[in-house]
């Protein structure tokens, strides 16, 4: 078996987020997992098995398994098409604890068909508190169905200086705190950032599975369907995304960084 590590949304070395990907004919126990995925020390790291003739997938994070990653949903395909493991014309559907994660390849990349999760305004004593974590105030503060949190910030400059107190942050019991404004140039329809210290993340450098939530939100204002999204970390990263009913598309490119063959 190899472990491989991914660069998702980016089809530049050391940009994008960077994912492990283990594929394997059985599964791991879940403790060699969440070993493996500590070991690796990535924002997530993706298991791929087979059962009963369907595509698994599980996501770990260093501490913890999560139940959808977009990043790293890519990055799996990205080494099942580039390893022959699936012929580039096929769509490969990962059963996931999130439901079905489909994902197609095409000349630019790849695209995610993932669910959509809707967001509500929540309690003004949640705003406050999240408030205290940073001196930038925020306008709106939403909890999606999911259980993350969405906050809405004045402009791009706001996300791109938010420099959360990251105790304070994990003090509000707030899983996936998520940061987005409108964006500054034309080319591009909003920007956003993710934390999750909670979780072992800090902050996530891109974040596909951001838009099942963003994209529904944003869509509610500005009333399209197609967005171009930038996600404002230290790596960057652009992200495609396109709302069709109660799916979303998100495309992006990928690069395999390196491969280690392992004893498991």
């Amino acid at each position: 078996m190899r472990l491989y590590q991914v660069d998702a949304f980016t089809a530049v070395p050391f940009k994008g987020n960077p994912a492990g990907v283990h594929v394997s004919s059985l599964p791991l126990s879940e403790e060699l997992m969440q070993h493996i995925a500590m070991e690796m020390n990535l924002a997530e790291t993706a298991f791929v098995y087979k059962e009963s003739g369907v595509y698994v997938i599980r996501f770990f994070t260093p501490t913890t398994e999560v139940p959808i990653c977009g990043h790293a949903t890519l990055a799996a395909a990205h080494i099942m098409y580039t390893q022959g493991i699936v012929s580039p014309q096929d769509r490969i559907d990962f059963k996931s604890k999130s439901g079905l994660l489909s994902v197609t390849s095409g000349q630019t990349g790849y695209t995610l068909d993932f669910p959509t999760y809707s967001a509500l305004p929540t309690a003004t004593s949640e705003l406050l508190a999240f408030k205290e974590t940073s001196l930038i105030p925020a306008k709106e503060l939403y909890r999606s169905t999911n259980g993350w949190f969405v906050v809405i910030l004045e402009d791009e400059a706001a996300v791109q200086n938010y420099t959360p107190n990251f105790s304070k942050l994990e003090a509000l019991s707030l899983p996936i705190v998520l940061i987005t404004a409108p964006a500054s140039t034309s080319s591009i329809d909003y920007v956003m950032r993710l934390f999750a210290p909670s979780m072992g993340i800090p902050e996530d450098p891109v974040t596909g599975s951001a838009e099942c939530v963003l994209g529904p939100l944003w869509r509610q204002k500005l009333g399209k369907d197609t967005f171009v999204v930038k996600q404002l970390s230290k790596r960057t990263g652009i992200k495609h995304v396109e709302l069709q009913g109660e799916r979303v598309l998100i495309s992006g490119e990928a690069i395999t960084m390196f491969e280690i063959d392992t004893l498991f």
